[in-house]
């Protein structure tokens, strides 16, 4: 077992939280610390990035992901600290957009809280994170000792992978190839 195999989830920081971070860390456990991220509100803001992704609203979506931090999320309400570079009607036009998509009212208010790290700082330092394990592996170190120019550009999962997904990237049938081996 290494460092970041475990994550522990709790449903109130207090009291909780605190003694047990002190007892790991004596313990001489590796402790990243207790992270700001309410797990439920996050998987609500990555719903709402997701929802400007499907509506095609790239500006709106690209906000969500990188301008606001997170404070407090539930159905209908949303309290959020926009960072400087947020657009000044932001917040209006997150209200205006969900009401016309969900057809439903949305308060978004502003909040002086620092809140969660925007969601795209999140995902970024979680692709680093899979980035430098991969990295650590001993196949993978040993791949790059014989190829040392090579580089990792990118991690993807395939425990989830979708159907057809990559299709454009598939090799074609065997009997689709010319005599020549091309298309």
């Amino acid at each position: 077992m290494k460092a970041g195999d475990i994550l522990i989830l709790v449903r109130r920081r207090e009291p909780f939280t605190a003694p047990m971070i002190r007892e790991l860390k004596r313990a001489g456990s590796p402790v990243a610390g207790a992270d700001r991220m309410r797990l439920m509100d996050q998987l609500a803001v990555q719903d709402l990035v997701a929802l400007a992704d499907d509506k095609r609203d790239l500006k709106l979506k690209n906000a969500l992901l990188e301008q606001v931090r997170l404070v407090r999320f539930k159905p209908g309400h949303i309290e959020v600290n926009p960072l400087p570079v947020a657009a000044p009607d932001l917040l209006q036009e997150l209200m205006r957009k969900l009401k016309a998509w969900t057809g439903r009212v949305w308060i978004v208010s502003t909040s002086d809280q620092e809140g969660a790290e925007p969601l795209g700082a999140t995902r970024r330092a979680q692709a680093e994170r899979e980035m430098e394990q991969l990295r650590a592996h001993p196949a993978v170190q040993e791949v790059l000792q014989h190829f040392p120019d090579a580089r990792i550009a990118a991690v993807r999962s395939t425990a989830h992978a979708v159907p057809g997904e990559d299709a454009g990237n598939e090799a074609p049938p065997e009997e689709d190839l010319k005599d020549d081996g091309t298309n």
